[in-house]
């Protein structure tokens, strides 16, 4: 069932993405879904009447009050400006984007941010203490082995 998010909700999914009028964010299940404010009306009235696999951005999942961020959110162009990001080389873009362990990033604090490459984002990574945890979706990996350089 399509819904919108409660106030509890929208604040732990507000740090994430940008909040504002042209866009309007429903949850279905543990969905996050985000849709252009002006099909808003057509959206909901197709949900009743049937199912639909996959429309508007996939924005992540929330799980008892805590927002998991989705790579659709990250390449959505709608990612919060104060999320941080983390500049890649081009080697360790490819390393990113094989899923590989990355490095930590000094001075980093503690959670969720973006690595990007030459300004634009590849995806979502997660600063925990001592290392950093890939969320580089696992079916889109670089499967092909670097060359040494």
């Amino acid at each position: 069932p399509l819904r919108k998010p409660t106030a509890k909700e929208l604040e732990s999914i507000a740090p994430f993405v940008e909040m504002n009028e042209k866009y309007s964010i429903f949850i279905n299940d543990e969905r996050v879904q985000i849709f252009p404010a002006s099909m808003e009306k057509d959206i909901l009235n197709f949900m009743a009447k049937m199912e639909i696999r996959k429309a508007g951005i996939f924005a992540g999942i929330l799980q008892r009050d805590v927002f998991i961020p989705e790579h659709d959110l990250a390449m959505s162009g709608l990612v919060n400006a104060n999320i941080p990001t983390v500049e890649l080389t081009h080697r360790h873009a490819l390393e990113y984007q094989q899923r590989q362990t990355m490095p930590p990033v000094p001075d980093l604090k503690k959670g969720w941010f973006l690595y990007t490459y030459n300004g634009l984002p590849l995806g979502w990574a997660k600063n925990i203490v001592n290392r950093i945890n890939n969320h580089y979706p696992a079916e889109w990996r670089i499967r092909k082995a670097l060359e040494k350089e």
